[in-house]
């Protein structure tokens, strides 16, 4: 090594340590100073965190010493970047959030022009006295729950509750609107909910002269949860003028009204007369049919002729509510035991399309 190579090496003092600084002598300056080479820390726009070298020309003053492991830096390296981690992560974390809440705006814009969409066509329909309403069906049915909620919150039916009114000013051409806004039970309102007069839906309907077939709508009225009264009960029967058809109706709507799986109430009327064959064994009174109170055998043999594929429900109900001794006792001519006995002889398929009513009206039986 030469003279000119050690006097260069004994003016550069050479301090690499974790603190990323790099020490030599400052010559351009008269006084004492020492030129750093320094990692330095900083965080882009986007959220980045990188470093790059600078130089600083500093004085002794301007070192800090570290007692942990005894060595002097100027800029601390490992400190800086800690704090700008931290920082990183809150700013990452807003980012987060800013980004959430962009999407959730787009979320939202979506779901309300769906819901302006389908309203509208509501309306648009209605308005043309529409008969089907399935596209509209269609299109609730789509709508996740997030939509779903945007679009009950839009319409507002569950504040503002217009089906009283809606009823009190239908007529007959206005009954499909009534049915699908009853039917679809993804339109959030209550439907038990009276107007500010106190009117309920049903009183409101069973008063509209201008509509001439209420009995589907009530049906309807009773899948969407309503519950019918003795009041409503008594003016309902009013409007029957046939004593016999009368007790008839009203009984099947008082088992249809305290059903508690309502998608059955409709099960109710298509297999009304097994309801009856049963109900009346389980009252010990025979109702829903033109027999005189004590033609059990007459009764029976109708039973078995007519409504054989359910003679297992039947059987079942006679033997559990008593009749069947009764039958047996009465059967003098021995009428019901031939048909009995040529029922077992040829014993028909059975149906079970009503077994979910069944076990809910009289789980006694199938138990």
């Amino acid at each position: 090594m030469d003279v000119k190579g050690q006097s260069q090496l004994e003016r550069d003092i050479k301090y690499l340590t974790e603190y990323e600084n790099f020490f030599k002598l400052d010559e351009n300056v008269n006084e004492f100073r020492l030129l750093c080479d320094y990692k330095f820390n900083f965080l882009t726009d986007d959220n980045k965190l990188l470093s790059k070298w600078l130089q600083k020309s500093v004085r002794l003053s301007d070192l800090k010493f570290s007692e942990d492991i005894f060595q002097v830096y100027y800029y601390n390296f490992g400190k800086k970047k800690y704090k700008l981690k931290e920082k990183q992560e809150i700013k990452a974390r807003e980012l987060a959030e800013i980004e959430i809440n962009k999407i959730e705006e787009k979320r939202l814009n979506r779901a309300k022009q769906t819901a302006y969409s389908i309203i509208q066509k509501i309306k648009d329909l209605r308005e043309r006295k529409c008969l089907v309403y399935d596209s509209i069906i269609s299109q609730i049915d789509e709508l996740d729950n997030y939509e779903l909620t945007v679009f009950n919150q839009i319409l507002n039916l569950k504040a503002k509750n217009p089906l009283v009114k809606w009823i009190s000013t239908a007529k007959q051409q206005d009954v499909s609107f009534l049915e699908f806004i009853i039917d679809c039970k993804e339109i959030d309102y209550d439907v038990c909910e009276k107007d500010s007069n106190g009117t309920t839906a049903l009183l409101e309907l069973l008063s509209n002269k201008n509509i001439t077939y209420k009995k589907h709508l009530i049906k309807k009225l009773i899948q969407r949860g309503y519950y019918i009264n003795e009041v409503e009960f008594e003016v309902f029967s009013k409007k029957i003028e046939d004593d016999f058809e009368r007790t008839k109706e009203i009984k099947l709507f008082q088992i249809a009204n305290n059903l508690v799986d309502r998608s059955l109430v409709e099960s109710v009327f298509t297999h009304s007369n097994l309801v009856f064959i049963i109900e009346s064994a389980r009252c010990q009174e025979i109702t829903g049919f033109r027999y005189k109170p004590n033609a059990w055998v007459a009764f029976a043999n109708n039973s078995i002729e007519y409504y054989k594929q359910y003679w297992e429900y039947i059987e079942l109900s006679f033997k559990y509510y008593g009749l069947w001794e009764k039958l047996i006792a009465f059967d003098k001519k021995r009428t019901f035991q031939k048909k009995l006995e040529c029922l077992y002889n040829n014993y028909p398929e059975q149906q079970y399309d009503c077994d979910k009513l069944i076990r809910e009206l009289y789980p006694e039986i199938i138990d």
